[in-house]
């Protein structure tokens, strides 16, 4: 009708070199031999521990071990002793429960004075001039890090190399003023995915790079890749009362029953995506090293595993069908990823679908030619709904689903009176 009007239509934006920052000084694991030196350090535990000859990493001479020079010069040319039993945890076997993570020990020796010191000695000046170190070896003091002087810190590289697109399918019909009613009803089927900082571009405040080895795993949905969005709209003027359809003549009726006006604002929609994290750096300092799905197993079935279930302290379990006994994730669907030097699974998950309904109601009393009262209502979240995060999906996390924590308020209702003259 001539009141009515419906627009379906195509929203989509494109970013072009926007800004975002990488860590030059990104520990090295690859290019310098140290990832095939853990792998030997985790043979040579593993050949220890069956041997029975405790948890040292050391070349102890027993068949198949190998000599870990990087370790040794790093702990001063000793190739035995306490030193080696220390990352038993990083370099055990996955059955064993080790976690692979050659970052946090390469880390450690790039941040550790003592070890700097051994493997550069006066080549590197912070060792010369407090007198630590020998002659040093045949590493060179960036070894670790591209700047040394900088250890334990990011070196970040401003760059333009970002970008992001948004896609959309967007529904709308609106209703003029039509008997006292009118509404706007809008969907939007959407899609957004961004390489670089996932809230903002501006200078360097969006963090780095996953990797600077492979810049485009850090390409993935944005923090407003909401795919579902329904909005509805709109007020309603009950029709009673002088000018109306019912009760025009009675006085009573339009003092009590006139000037009534009821509005709405509802939203449903889908869920924020959340990133699955492994929780070892088995890569550089990155603790997120993906996951690891069992057989079988898809990111689309933890998605559709996902659901509500009031469980008391803490208020829901968001997943309650992958729970093990102890909390955490079943390694039946997906295990924290623990192969040194590699990256697993960086699969998003999409959180849990929300509904808000807000409510007003409005009263108009003619109190004389010129005077008017308006009385009000307002319900904020009428229905009292909650709506839960996701709470912790981390493959290491033993509180795997629990979630405290609501994204949206509880119900409030504000009551107002206007005189208007």
């Amino acid at each position: 009708g001539a009141g009515t009007a419906l627009e379906v239509r195509y929203v989509g934006n494109e970013g072009q070199h926007a800004w975002f920052n990488y860590n030059l000084n990104e520990v090295n694991i690859l290019s310098n031999g140290f990832l095939t030196e853990f792998q030997n350090a985790q043979s040579n535990l593993a050949i220890s521990q069956a041997a029975g000859k405790g948890n040292s990493f050391a070349n102890q001479g027993l068949a198949g071990q190998v000599p870990l020079p990087i370790f040794a010069a790093a702990f001063g040319g000793t190739t035995t002793g306490s030193l080696y039993t220390q990352f038993t945890t990083q370099l055990k076997s996955a059955a064993s429960g080790g976690t692979g993570a050659v970052g946090t020990v390469a880390n450690t020796l790039a941040g550790t004075q003592s070890y700097i010191c051994n493997m550069f000695g006066a080549k590197f000046s912070p060792c010369a001039a407090l007198g630590l170190g020998g002659a040093g070896t045949s590493y060179p003091i960036n070894f670790w890090e591209v700047n040394p002087f900088s250890t334990g810190n990011s070196v970040n590289y401003l760059d333009a190399q970002g970008h992001s697109n948004y896609h959309s399918l967007q529904v709308e019909l609106r209703q003029r003023l039509w008997h006292g009613m009118q509404f706007n009803l809008n969907y939007t089927l959407s899609h957004s995915l961004v390489l670089g900082a996932v809230n903002g571009y501006q200078a360097n405040a969006g963090g780095s790079y996953l990797t600077d080895r492979n810049l485009q795993l850090s390409y993935r949905p944005s923090t407003y890749d909401i795919r579902n969005i329904f909005h509805a709209s709109g007020g309603y003027d009950l029709p009673f009362g002088k000018g109306k359809a019912f009760l025009t003549g009675s006085k009573v009726g339009n003092e009590v029953l006139g000037g009534w006006n009821l509005s709405t604002i509802i939203i449903m929609q889908s869920g924020a995506p959340v990133q699955f994290s492994g929780g070892y750096a088995t890569l550089n300092s990155s603790a997120n090293s993906g996951v690891v799905f069992a057989p079988g197993v898809t990111g689309q079935q933890i998605q559709n595993a996902e659901s509500v279930t009031r469980i008391g302290s803490p208020w829901v379990q968001t997943f309650p069908s992958l729970v093990a006994a102890n909390g955490g994730v079943s390694p039946n669907y997906f295990t924290p990823n623990v192969t040194a030097g590699q990256l697993a699974n960086f699969n998003y998950i999409y959180g849990l679908h929300w509904f808000n309904a807000d409510l007003a109601v409005n009263k108009s009393i003619p109190i004389h030619e010129s005077i008017r009262m308006t009385i009000q209502g307002q319900f904020l979240n009428v229905f009292n709904h909650p709506a839960f995060s996701l709470g912790g999906i981390g493959a290491t996390s033993l509180t795997f689903g629990q979630s405290t924590g609501t994204i949206t308020t509880a119900r409030r209702i504000e009551l107002r009176a206007n005189i208007e003259f």
